[in-house]
C-alpha cells in the first residue's frame, strides 16, 4: 500500500484522521467473518453493510481509544514491556520477531507506543465492563432452554486408516491385493496405528484421525466409517486421495449435552454481551458530544449543525 494511500483520511473523530488503510483492514476482517457463515450468493449481498460496519468499527474504536487516552493518562511501563515481550516469545524470541514483521530494535519505541494505547485501552473497557454483573442462573437455564439445538453433539467415530495412493508405482490391482494382505494381518492382531505410520509417505497421512462427525470426510470413507462397529476393519476403500483400510476405534451417539457441562460456556457468552452493551451504551453516549466529519457522501455526526459551515479540509 503506497504511503498516499496510508495518509489519505477518510473520516474524522474529533480532529483525529482515521486513514483509508485501517477502514479497509477492518472491511477484510469482517469479510472474512461474514463470509465463514454465510453462502456465498448472500454474502454477495452484504457488502455495504460490510463497508458500513467498518466505518462504524473505526469511529467507535477511535472514540474508545481518546477517552482511554484521557483517564489513563499513561500506561504502565511493566504492562507494556510485558506485551511486548510476549510477542517476541510468540514469534521465537527477538531475532525471529524482528524478521517476520520486517523490523530492528530501532523500531521498538514504535512498537511500545503502540502496546502502550492497547494496554490503555484495555484499561479502560476493565473499569466500563468491571462492575457488570454475571448472568443469574436463571438467565443461563432461560437462554439453555430456548437454544437447545446448539448443545447438540452429533454422532462421531474415532478412526485411523491406512492410505496407499494411487501415484506409489504400483497399479490399482498390486494395491489392492497389498491392502488386502495388510487385513489379514491386522484381523491376526497386527498393530493398525504402527501399520498405519509405517506405511505412511507422508507424516502424518496415514494413522489416528480422531474423532469425526458427518459432513467432515469424503462421502466414500464417511459412509464406511459411519457403518462399521468398532474394531471391525473396512474392505478397501478408494476414494479422490487414494486407497484406503479403516479401522473403528471409538463411536459416540448423538446427544443433548446437559446444562450442567455447558452451564460455563453458557455464562461467558452472556456476560460477554452483557459487557458489550454496556461498552455499547459509552460509545452512544461519547458519539453525542463527538465531532465526526464523514465524507461528503455521507451524513456528518448529529453534533455538527446543518446551519454550521462545512468543516475546511485538514491536511496531515
Amino acid at each position: 500500500m503506497s504511503k498516499e494511500s496510508e495518509s489519505e483520511a477518510l473520516i474524522t473523530v474529533n480532529g483525529e484522521s482515521i486513514p483509508t488503510y485501517v477502514i479497509e483492514r477492518e472491511i477484510s476482517s469482517l469479510r472474512e467473518r461474514y463470509s465463514r457463515n454465510m453462502l456465498p450468493e448472500e454474502f454477495e449481498t452484504k457488502e455495504p453493510e460490510i463497508e458500513s460496519d467498518a466505518r462504524e468499527n473505526a469511529i467507535e474504536r477511535v472514540l474508545l481509544v481518546q477517552e482511554a487516552k484521557r483517564l489513563f493518562p499513561k500506561a504502565p511501563k511493566s504492562d507494556v514491556t510485558s506485551r511486548f515481550n510476549k510477542m517476541k516469545r510468540e514469534a521465537g524470541g527477538p531475532q525471529a520477531f524482528y524478521q517476520r514483521y520486517g523490523l530492528s530494535p530501532s523500531d521498538d519505541e514504535r512498537i511500545r507506543a503502540n502496546l502502550a494505547v492497547d494496554v490503555q485501552y484495555d484499561m479502560y473497557l476493565d473499569s466500563i465492563t468491571g462492575e457488570v454483573p454475571s448472568p443469574s442462573d436463571e438467565a443461563c437455564e432461560t437462554f439453555y432452554s430456548k437454544n437447545e439445538k446448539a448443545f447438540v453433539e452429533p454422532e462421531a467415530v474415532r478412526a485411523s486408516h491406512i492410505l496407499l495412493r494411487g501415484n506409489t508405482g504400483m497399479d490399482a490391482g498390486s494395491i489392492y491385493t497389498r491392502l488386502l494382505n495388510l487385513k489379514q494381518q491386522l484381523e491376526g492382531g497386527a498393530d493398525f496405528n504402527e501399520i498405519a505410520n509405517k506405511l505412511s509417505s507422508q507424516p502424518g497421512e496415514s494413522g489416528d484421525l480422531g474423532f469425526f462427525t458427518r459432513g467432515q470426510m469424503v462421502p466414500q470413507f464417511e459412509q464406511a466409517a459411519f457403518n462399521m462397529e468398532v474394531g471391525e476393519i473396512s474392505d478397501v476403500i478408494q476414494t479422490d486421495f487414494g486407497y484406503h483400510l479403516i479401522k473403528v476405534f471409538e463411536r459416540r451417539e448423538e446427544r443433548l449435552r446437559p446444562f450442567d457441562e455447558v452451564k460455563k460456556e453458557i455464562t461467558e457468552l452472556l456476560w460477554g454481551e452483557m459487557k458489550n452493551e454496556k461498552i455499547g451504551e459509552i460509545v452512544d453516549g461519547l458519539k453525542t458530544s463527538a465531532e465526526i466529519i464523514l465524507p461528503e457522501t455521507e451524513a456528518s455526526s448529529p453534533s455538527i449543525s446543518d446551519d454550521d459551515p462545512p468543516p475546511a479540509d485538514e491536511e496531515e
